[in-house]
């Protein structure tokens, strides 16, 4: 599924303030993912940029959602690798 079709889809969900989007591969010596593109944005600010016209196509390859309690729920979603 494209990052575009993906954000559609989760209009409306429960965590619209608070995405990151990052792309595969990790790097295990810096403890980080090779581009990281959004970092706790909001969905609609993602939508809107000029950032997203350039990956909107690219593939979603897995998602979580993370925090909850006394911490921000963040959606973090991650793309393929080139």
């Amino acid at each position: 599924m494209t990052l575009q079709n993906f954000l559609k889809m989760h209009q409306g969900g429960c965590v619209q303030d608070c995405v990151s989007i990052q792309q595969e591969p990790y790097n295990y010596d810096k403890h980080k993912y090779e581009k990281t593109f959004f970092e706790e944005a909001a969905q609609e600010e993602i939508i809107n940029s000029e950032i997203f016209k350039e990956i909107r196509n690219k593939q979603v390859d897995h998602f979580n959602i993370i925090g909850g309690g006394m911490y921000k729920v963040e959606l973090c979603i991650y793309l393929k690798g080139e």
